[in-house]
Order: C-alpha cells, then structure tokens, then sequence
C-alpha cells in the first residue's frame, strides 16, 4: 500500500512530467547500450588459445606392472605440452594443476610398449583441444635374480721382490637382483684388492661393483651382499745358489773333476723371516759310489718348509764330470829349487850334484795332467832358523792346482850353511 501510495505520489510530481518528455530517444539509447555491451563482450572475452608446457603424465597401474615382476625401464617421467581452448577469461585462469593426462600401464608386457594417453580438464567452459604427443613409448623388463661370480683385481705395487700367493674370496659368487637386460649384461662382481706396499698376509673386507665386460659398472641392480671378504698371502722372493749334495766316491782310479747344476742360481718364494735365512737351496742326494764316467741327471730339490720355487720346476740338471787318473811327470835341476826364509847373515850352498834331476811325479785327471806344464809347480826348501853346517832338508812343492797326488824324487837336497 505505501508503495502504491509513493508511486502515484512520484506520478504527480514535476519530475515525472519531466521523465515522460523524449521517452522514445530513451528507450533507444538503452536499447544501443545493450547492444554495445553484448558487442563488446564478444569482442574484448574472444575464444582463445593457450598451450600449457611440460604438464607430467600419471603413470597408472605401475603397482600391478610391479607385482607381474616387472619394472619400468629407462624414462620413468613423461611430460606433454596440453593446447587449451576457450574464453580468455577462463583459459587464461587454467594451470597444469586443473589438468590430468594419464598412462595406464594394465596389461602391457616386457619391451617396448606404445602407450595412448587419456586426457581432463577441470575448469568448465575450457576443452583440451591437443595433446603435443598422443602416445609415449614404456620399456619393460622382467625382474631376476642371478648368481655372479666375484672377481678380485689388484690395484698398486707391491715392494721390490715380494710377490702374492693364492688368493681366498669370500663368498665366490653373490647374487644380482634386477631388470633382466642389465643383469645379463654383467660379466662379474668385481672388488679391487690394494697391494700397495703390502707384505706378509693381507685379511680384509672390500667392496664390490657389478661391472660388464668392458669393465664399466652396471647400475640399476641389487646386490645380495656389497663386500667380500679376501685373503692373500704375500711372499718374499730371493735368488739363491743351487747345491749339489753328493755322497761316497767314485770308483777308485778315478776322479770327480768338475760339477755342474743348471739352473745355478733359483728363485725361491716364501715367509721373509724364512727365506732370510735360507743360503742355499740343495739337491736330493746324488750316490757317487762306483761311477767311472761322467753323467748327466735330472733331481729334485730340497726345498725347506714354508719355501717354493714359483719360476721353475723343482728339479734341476745336474752333470757330473768324472775322468780316470793318470800320471804325469816334471823335471827340476838343483838350481830351480828355491830356499826360503834364508838368513842375510848366512851364506847358502847346494851340496846335491847340479846333475841330480829331481822328478814330481804328479797324479790326476787326465784333463789335468794333459795340460800339465813346468810352471804349475814350484819347489823349495825351508833354511829357517838352520845353523852352520850341513843340513838335509826336506822338499816341498808348490801348485795352485789340488792334485790328487804328488809325489817327489828324491824327496831330500842337501844345503850347507856359512857365515859371511
């Protein structure tokens, strides 16, 4: 009632008298403004455009590739650029969040899969108008567990003439867990072993790596265990004279002139405490008993506890030389007698006849007596502390030669003593 009171109260007033004036201009003025707006709208809010970059694909069902035993290999993120199409007023409020683009993963096998991708917006009055891919490629690989062997390597030097002995690993072989592609591509576990001036015996935990044939590490996998366990001896090497153990003698009437071992000299490998203390190392006796020609035979060496010969054999040549004895004589004047040890207040004569001949008659090989020559022996006499007069003294020779016998006719000279 008092609206229809205010109404009829605004009729009679000069103010709508005045509104009723240029009625038709005002109506077609708002009707121009509707249409101004309904154009401006269209024009200033168009459709638009809009690429979103890098938006990531989910990745569905990635649990169930799992429990078939499977795992997803090389690129597991996959990004796509998403072209939006709508108002400008609404696209240009769309972010990667108001988007989803799937993979689902359900069903697909080991190797490479081409997989179509799903795509949602969230934000209405805005569609998806293009995906810049439509399908991604997945690599699956079954998942296995192989044993692999472990190999030790050494890395450093050792110091001057040591050497290692066996090695012990382990375990020998550890198992590997992993995509079947990579597992299969390795060729050993390998753990590296420092000899660096290392000596006596090495105890300790290493790691280790799964590496293929070229050496390079494979990543990507488990290990069953990530360190070994090794042992290692390690040796002192010395060069030790090789010597020949004979027992009895040859055959009477002959002789051992010369013996000889090949090698001279070996390469002995053991404990540095042990092999300091080592001077020679000898052959197995050789029984000489009865031999009358020379002979040539392999033995085996004697090698002390503790002590090997890695370098060679453990036997060595050994010939022996054996010549019959023969004799052989020299001849001597009085005058190529000499006198030792003589008196320089003394005056010294040779009574024995200048004819007499003094023969050495000298038993050896017959490689000796063969080259036998007047230098090789000397004789001599010995006038130390003698008085005047007369005196038979006794011969003595000379040689820098061992014969095996000599013997000297006559064996006395007679030497008279004065003073001066």
């Amino acid at each position: 009632m008092n609206l229809l009171k205010r109404i009829n109260s605004w009729k009679q007033s000069p103010k709508y008298a005045k509104f009723q004036r240029n009625i038709m201009p005002k109506m077609l003025s708002i009707l121009f403004a509707v249409v101004f707006w309904l154009y401006v709208m269209d024009q200033v809010n168009p459709e638009m455009v809009k690429t979103i970059p890098d938006v990531k694909v989910e990745m569905l069902n990635v649990e169930s590739v799992q429990n078939e035993g499977m795992v997803i290999m090389g690129d597991k993120e996959f990004y796509v650029d998403v072209k939006l199409k709508g108002r400008r007023s609404e696209v240009i409020k769309v972010t990667a969040n108001d988007l989803l683009i799937t993979a689902d993963l359900e069903g697909f096998q080991k190797g490479i899969n081409n997989i179509m991708l799903s795509s949602k917006i969230f934000v209405s009055n805005v569609a998806i108008d293009s995906l810049s891919m439509n399908s991604i490629k997945v690599s699956l690989d079954r998942i296995v567990e192989v044993a692999k062997s472990v190999k030790v390597e050494y890395v450093g030097t050792l110091s001057e003439n040591f050497t290692t002995g066996d090695l012990s690993v382990a375990p020998q072989e550890i198992s590997v867990k992993g995509p079947e592609s990579l597992v299969n591509n390795i060729s050993s576990i390998r753990g590296q072993l420092d000899l660096t001036e290392a000596s006596g015996q090495l105890a300790k935990e290493i790691p280790v790596t799964p590496v293929d044939m070229d050496g390079n590490v494979v990543n990507g996998v488990e290990l069953g265990k990530n360190y070994v366990t090794v042992q290692l001896g390690i040796f002192k090497l010395s060069n030790i004279p090789v010597e020949i153990l004979t027992s009895n003698e040859v055959e009477q009437g002959y002789k051992v002139v010369k013996m000889e071992v090949l090698p001279a000299m070996i390469t002995i490998r053991g404990e540095e405490a042990v092999v300091a203390a080592i001077e020679s190392i000898k052959t197995e006796d050789i029984n000489l008993s009865g031999l009358t020609e020379s002979v040539e035979k392999e033995i085996a060496l004697t090698l002390p506890e503790g002590v090997s010969v890695p370098f060679a054999e453990q036997t060595a040549m050994v010939k022996i030389y054996v010549e019959p004895l023969i004799m052989g004589t020299l001849e001597f004047g009085t005058s190529e007698i000499a006198i030792e040890n003589m008196n320089s207040e003394q005056a010294y004569e040779v009574l024995t006849p200048e004819s007499t001949v003094f023969t050495a008659y000298i038993q050896d090989s017959k490689s000796v007596i063969d080259t036998l020559e007047k230098d090789d022996l000397k004789l001599s006499v010995d006038a130390q502390m003698l008085e005047e007069g007369d005196h038979r003294l006794e011969l003595k020779y000379f040689s820098n030669t061992p014969y095996t016998n000599v013997q000297l006719s006559p064996e006395t000279i007679l030497i008279r003593v004065t003073r001066r």
